[in-house]
């Protein structure tokens, strides 16, 4: 290839350095003029100017020469999003509610997972604007990965009309923070997945389904230490294995002395955590007992939740306010309330003697 306004000639040994030398001068300029660019930007962040920050690609938001305004169509979605997810709705069950009802989203399409914890967790609809969340690490590349310390960020309070108050895009954050370790699959129709935990090894407890008699599935929560081998010894108990499903309990007499002479014995062992098992329906049963303590000593109760409404713990007094009023205004249950119990249940200590200690967001702990 021959370049007309250099000179130069790929063919010739001359012409392949200096094309070598020239693509380096360029790689370096094209460098030095994104590090100025990234200064200059750096700079303004630090006054704390966000007019060169993208934000009509949110729901709720449009820039119009250069005045930032909410779509109050698009904002009262979002609104929805931050109240449901706030009355323990997960994030799953949101998106298939507004899909249920052909709510759109900015660019169309369908809601999922990813776009309600997006919203959830941008601060611009509270007002506000956290500056370099992302950088880009490789000039050449143009990779961007997530600021965790490389460089300083910025934050800019009350720089955008706010979709919804502060104090609810905190608390917000805080339940985000609180229910990293728990399953987002807890639904209506399972309500105790991810929600119990082994008092001996801090484990959660798994729905374990095994095959009994006749083939029926017999489906009971164990702690899930029994998958790795990573059991506690529990002090003081001893666990003889139980037969198998299938084993006949009615036995003939010809053979109970069949067993007697040949069946193997059940040898007892130090218990382990993983050998409690809880029968899928008890949980639901525990906490109708549980609730019910609490009317049944509804003064006292109301008066410890009460002690908890001025803790300085934004999401703590938040569950407060909430079980205090649904306490205060409730009566003795029949049968289990999944919303309630998704209100008003941070975790179930689950004990070896199959005890099971619901322990309320609002502090207070009931056993069944």
């Amino acid at each position: 290839m021959y370049f007309e306004k250099e000179n130069i000639h790929s063919i010739e040994p001359a012409g392949e350095m200096l094309l070598t030398l020239m693509a380096a001068f360029a790689e370096s300029e094209s460098m030095n003029m994104s590090d100025n660019i990234k200064w200059g930007k750096r700079r303004r962040f630090e006054k704390g100017l966000v007019e060169a920050v993208t934000i009509s690609n949110l729901l709720g938001f449009r820039r119009d020469k250069g005045v930032v305004t909410v779509i109050e169509e698009e904002a009262e979605t979002v609104r929805r999003i931050f109240r449901e997810y706030l009355d323990c709705y997960n994030m799953t069950e949101i998106a298939e509610g507004l899909n249920r009802d052909n709510t759109p989203t900015r660019f169309g399409g369908k809601w999922d997972t990813p776009q309600i914890k997006s919203i959830l967790l941008n601060e611009k609809y509270a007002g506000d604007c956290l500056l370099q969340k992302w950088i880009t690490d490789n000039t050449l590349a143009h990779r961007s990965v997530r600021n965790t310390g490389q460089i300083n960020q910025y934050l800019v309070e009350g720089c955008y009309p706010a979709i919804v108050d502060k104090d609810t895009w905190l608390i917000a954050q805080e339940m985000l923070k609180h229910i990293h370790d728990k399953s987002d699959s807890n639904r209506e129709e399972h309500p105790f997945v991810g929600m119990m935990y082994c008092s001996e090894c801090g484990k959660q407890l798994i729905i374990h389904t095994t095959i009994g008699m006749a083939g029926k599935h017999l489906r009971r929560y164990r702690c899930r230490s029994f998958k790795d081998h990573s059991a506690v010894e529990v002090p003081g108990m001893t666990y003889v294995r139980p037969h198998n499903a299938r084993y006949l309990k009615n036995p003939s007499p010809e053979l109970k002395k069949w067993r007697e002479k040949y069946g193997s014995k059940a040898v007892p062992r130090q218990n382990l955590c993983s050998d409690t098992r809880i029968e899928a329906d008890y949980p639901y049963e525990a906490f109708v007992k549980a609730w019910n303590l609490l009317v049944y000593h509804k003064p006292r109760f109301l008066s410890d939740i009460h002690n908890a409404l001025d803790s300085e713990d934004i999401l703590f007094r938040y569950n407060a306010n909430v079980m205090y009023r649904l306490l205060e205004s409730s009566d003795r249950l029949q049968k289990i309330d999944v919303r309630l119990f998704r209100k008003t249940v941070d975790h179930i200590d689950v004990y070896p003697s199959g005890k099971l200690t619901f322990v309320f967001k609002a502090g207070i702990k009931t056993s069944a």
